[in-house]
């Protein structure tokens, strides 16, 4: 099985909105450095008073959307009420964390836990990459789920990280979070339906499978998930994508029975919905 990480889809997302903005600041700009040059002709001339204006805001856009970028992973974590943890309290997530890191290629992230006993996983990344990445698990993941299953569930969060979804995600979360005004309405919509089309979260399973070699431990973790349910009690819907499976719930459905599953959740200001977790071990019993 082919492990090279992929293109990222965005390839860098904090760029590309410093970009985006800046560009709609400079329109703007430009339409009031007109009024403003036409008015002030006689003193600076029309062109000058354009293109003033128009700098100024565009600088002012790039401005606050990297103060915007740097800060989106705080934005993110704001939401989830967990406390930072070592190996004491979860020694065999620990034990296997650092090789599997090795294996993918990627920093260690900073893991923290929250108090739901549903068995969930959430990775965020700064897409400025200016601090390592976060990786949040709940009490059920680390008290129900063995060690081959926890080796496959850390495993997609990893490949998500290697590929650069989860830097889009965190950004994508947090422009829904934040709706702030200086981001153009277009860029955040095409933020949020990039980073949350359906078939990522398929390519994630797969690439994270390619990490382990075992296709069985992650196929058996998602029958574990679905049996004690993924429900996050203090999820907020709008933070859905960055976590592994659907954290408002998946439970007591026949992972032997596709067709039973819900369709999963809609992430907020997406028209993509994230694939159930019965359809994910379908595919999983196929490779």
């Amino acid at each position: 099985m082919n492990t090279t990480p992929p293109p990222s889809f965005v390839s860098n997302a904090s760029v590309a909105l410093r970009r985006a903005t800046a560009i709609a600041w400079g329109v703007i700009g430009a339409a009031i450095g007109g009024v403003v040059g036409f008015v002030a002709a006689s003193v600076v001339g029309l062109v000058v008073g354009l293109l003033v204006v128009g700098v100024i805001l565009g600088f002012l856009g790039a401005f606050l959307a990297g103060r915007f970028v740097d800060s989106s992973v705080d934005v993110v974590m704001s939401l989830v009420p967990s406390r930072v943890i070592d190996a004491s309290v979860a020694p065999r997530l620990f034990n296997l964390l650092q090789g599997l890191c090795a294996s993918a290629g990627v920093g260690a992230p900073r893991v923290s836990i929250t108090e739901d006993d549903g068995i969930n996983a959430l990775v965020a990344a700064d897409p400025s990459r200016h601090r390592a990445s976060e990786l949040i698990v709940t009490r059920g993941f680390v008290d129900h789920l063995e060690r081959i299953e926890m080796e496959g569930v850390v495993a997609v969060c990893l490949a998500r990280l290697r590929s650069g979804l989860v830097e889009a995600q965190t950004l994508a979360a947090a422009v829904v979070i934040g709706s702030p005004w200086f981001v153009p309405g277009t860029a955040r919509r095409a933020f949020v339906s990039t980073s949350s089309a359906g078939q990522t979260v398929f390519d994630a399973d797969v690439k994270g499978v390619g990490i382990t070699r075992y296709p069985p431990g992650l196929a058996a973790a998602y029958q574990q998930m679905l049996a004690k349910s993924t429900r996050v009690t203090s999820a907020d819907p709008r933070t859905a994508l960055l976590w592994l499976a659907n954290p408002l719930g998946e439970s007591e459905v026949s992972a032997n029975d596709v067709a039973a599953e819900p369709m999963g959740s809609r992430v907020d200001g997406s028209s993509e919905e994230r694939p159930p977790l019965s359809e994910r071990l379908a595919l999983l019993r196929e490779i």
